[in-house]
């Protein structure tokens, strides 16, 4: 099987009174905030998608809905280009996606969650050194503020209502269709992707600072 859902035997990561991966905890212990988690360390060749039933993705954040989309990846070489690492919705409608991939244009190396208009965006070089790297998007949509994480630190400024006042962001996925870990639009991912998780709420930055600096031994381990 594709999925290990099933609770593994580490020591738990806790985060703000929660359990950060209900995968690695002892005993009942389970973060109520995570809706889809694909653990373990995962191998792709650039022509797969790893789609889900129905049921793995119920709960997955749809409009009007906070989320973070979180793991660790890397790249097979330094030229991979459009490679998407998780995503679902209606592709080619407005705002109606939620994607995550890295893309190089112009140059820039750069991680993208795209909506299908007014995406997020920022440049970092690292990804592509053959090492593996914690990336992290969030979305609060009480506040309408998107902001993009690589290994635990924020990249870039956060976009906001204050500083896109002519673009308005709006969060409106209305579909579950499309999901798949490794692919988003058919664009695919060369690589390597080790525990990922969504979650239907935007984990604070000092969170997302804890979630790299607990985990990290662990995924060099691979």
């Amino acid at each position: 099987s594709f999925w290990e859902l099933a609770p593994r035997r580490f020591q738990c990561v806790w985060v703000s009174g929660s359990c950060v991966t209900k995968n690695w905890c002892e005993g009942d212990g389970q973060n109520p905030f995570i809706v889809f988690e694909f653990a373990g360390n995962h191998e792709f060749n650039g022509r797969q998608c790893r789609a889900t039933t129905m049921g793995e993705r119920s709960n997955l954040p749809l409009k009007g809905s906070s989320f973070t989309l979180e793991a660790w990846v890397k790249p097979r070489h330094n030229r991979l280009t459009n490679a998407g690492i998780v995503g679902w919705g209606h592709y080619g409608r407005r705002h109606e996606v939620n994607a995550l991939r890295i893309e190089i244009h112009g140059g820039k190396k750069q991680l993208r969650n795209y909506w299908w208009g007014d995406d997020m965006l920022r440049t970092s070089n690292s990804i592509w050194d053959g090492k593996y790297h914690h990336v992290a998007t969030t979305w609060d949509e009480a506040s309408k503020t998107h902001r993009m994480y690589v290994d635990g630190s924020q990249v870039g400024s956060p976009d906001d209502a204050k500083t896109n006042k002519n673009r308005p962001r709006r969060y409106n996925v209305r579909t579950k269709n499309n999901f798949c870990v490794g692919a988003t639009n058919r664009q695919f991912w060369n690589g390597w992707i080790q525990d990922l998780k969504i979650y239907n709420t935007a984990v604070s930055a000092q969170d997302i600072k804890k979630i790299y600096e607990t985990t990290k031994a662990k995924v060099q381990n691979f």
